[in-house]
């Protein structure tokens, strides 16, 4: 549902409703209500509830990489050379 027709009809029960918007890769609408602060049911006038509406923008993931390096001893004798030939 969207925000502005959840918000109006909460308040137009009573209710004082809050919006707070996050990121959502489940619901990427903008706009729509996610979830609420409050579970289905009966509910007092003047309670405070709150709507979470979805922001438009999927979560930003962060990753973290695990790098690994082999690290190998330093040769221990030098080098031969070939023998060049100068005929």
């Amino acid at each position: 549902m969207n925000y502005e027709q959840a918000e109006t009809e909460l308040e137009r029960k009573g209710l004082d409703v809050k919006i707070m918007y996050t990121d959502s890769s489940e619901y990427p609408m903008k706009g729509y209500v996610i979830r609420q602060s409050v579970e289905k049911g009966y509910v007092d006038k003047g309670l405070s509830i709150t709507l979470y509406v979805s922001s438009g923008n999927l979560p930003t993931a962060t990753t973290t990489q695990e790098t690994t390096e082999e690290v190998t001893e330093a040769p221990t004798e030098e080098p031969t050379q070939e023998a060049s030939s100068d005929e």
